[in-house]
């Protein structure tokens, strides 16, 4: 079992480190993360999926984003969100069911 916890701030730097170009500026990334963690996981933010997924499942950064999350997803056990704090509990043993006993899965082309 583990947890996550990061800040609004971890979540723009990391933004900023890795994602700078998609948004074309620095003022566009504050923008985005203004709203804050609840509407940006009741959204479905695809950065903010990325971001946990690097996180908790490093392994599965080269994975389709679809399967990457429900196998993350899959492993959650508790989720506590505040408007600049974010906190996950998790078991990764629960994805055997996704990746079985060859942990293949489908990547992304």
């Amino acid at each position: 079992m583990g947890r996550v916890s990061v800040t609004l701030k971890d979540f723009e730097e990391w933004l900023l480190n890795k994602h700078l170009a998609e948004f074309k500026g620095e003022i566009y990334i504050k923008e985005f993360i203004s709203s804050g963690f609840p509407f940006l996981v009741l959204s479905g933010s695809k950065y903010l999926k990325i971001f946990i997924i690097e996180l908790i499942f490093p392994e599965l950064k080269s994975v389709n984003l679809y399967l990457a999350w429900n196998i993350l997803s899959s492993c959650i056990l508790k989720l506590m969100v505040t408007e600049d704090h974010l906190e996950i509990e998790y078991d990764k043993s629960r994805s055997k069911r996704f990746l079985g006993k060859s942990s293949a899965v489908m990547y992304r082309y």
